[in-house]
């Protein structure tokens, strides 16, 4: 993980946007889009990119960077994959949404492999490594 080599949150933050943004770049021309500045005029538009940038970018990455280094790659995983779960509960409690076969299906298999994925990382940490030799005369 990036983290390990001592580079700061906000720094790891600032290059992968960076670097997205580069990457991006010749699409635009590619795709022949059109850049219309003026659109920026205008308070919703400006406010929701603003938002997009800042709040769902930015300040997302930076949390789920804190929480990998504070929780581990396998913690923050977990945490990561029952998004959806709540996504759907939520969902139904203030949007009223019914509860489809689909959504019950798509809910048992992620919760199914978050317990397999606990369930092995738990037996992997339970194993003990081999005896190793220390009389090399014992060969």
């Amino acid at each position: 993980m990036i983290n390990q080599y001592g580079y700061h949150i906000i720094q790891v933050t600032r290059r992968v946007f960076f670097y997205g943004l580069l990457w991006m770049l010749p699409l635009i021309w590619h795709f022949k889009v059109r850049l219309d500045w003026e659109r920026l005029t205008n308070p919703s538009l400006a406010f929701h990119l603003l938002f997009l940038g800042l709040f769902a970018s930015a300040i997302c990455f930076l949390t789920w960077s804190f929480s990998v280094k504070t929780l581990g790659v396998v913690k923050s995983s977990i945490y990561i994959y029952g998004v959806p779960i709540i996504t759907m509960v939520i969902s139904m409690i203030v949007l009223h949404e019914r509860l489809t076969l689909m959504s019950v299906l798509g809910t048992t298999l992620t919760l199914g492999g978050l317990l397999l994925s606990n369930k092995k990382e738990a037996w992997r940490k339970n194993l003990k490594p081999p005896m190793l030799l220390q009389d090399k005369k014992a060969l």
